[in-house]
C-alpha cells in the first residue's frame, strides 16, 4: 500500500483570488465531486454536485467538443431560483 497526503491549500488560495464579483471558481472532478471550492464552509472536499445543471450540461458533451465554455443556468439557492453564468475548462489528468 502506497499514501501520500497532497496539501490543496496553494490551489485553494489561487481559487479564492480568482472568485469575487459574485462568481465562484472551483474544482470537479470527473463524477461532479468537488475537489476544492474557496467556500469551504459550504462546499467541503467530495460535495456532490453531479445533479448541478452546470455538471450535467458538462457531462452530456461529446469528449471531443470538450474545452473551454461559458453557458447559463438556474440554480436553487436557498429554495429559490437564480440565473447562473458557468465558464468550465476540461483538462485530462493522469
Amino acid at each position: 500500500m502506497l499514501a501520500a497526503v497532497v496539501s490543496l491549500d496553494p490551489l485553494l488560495h489561487r481559487l479564492q483570488d480568482a472568485s469575487g464579483h459574485q462568481r465562484s471558481v472551483f474544482i470537479v472532478d470527473h463524477s461532479g465531486h468537488v475537489v476544492t471550492h474557496p467556500d469551504t464552509k459550504n462546499f467541503v472536499p467530495g460535495t456532490d454536485l453531479s445533479n448541478s445543471d452546470l455538471i450535467k450540461q458538462i457531462h452530456d458533451l461529446p469528449q471531443e467538443l470538450r474545452n473551454t465554455t461559458t453557458t447559463r443556468f438556474t440554480q436553487q439557492v436557498k429554495g429559490h431560483p437564480v440565473e447562473m453564468i458557468g465558464t468550465f475548462s476540461n483538462f485530462a489528468g493522469v
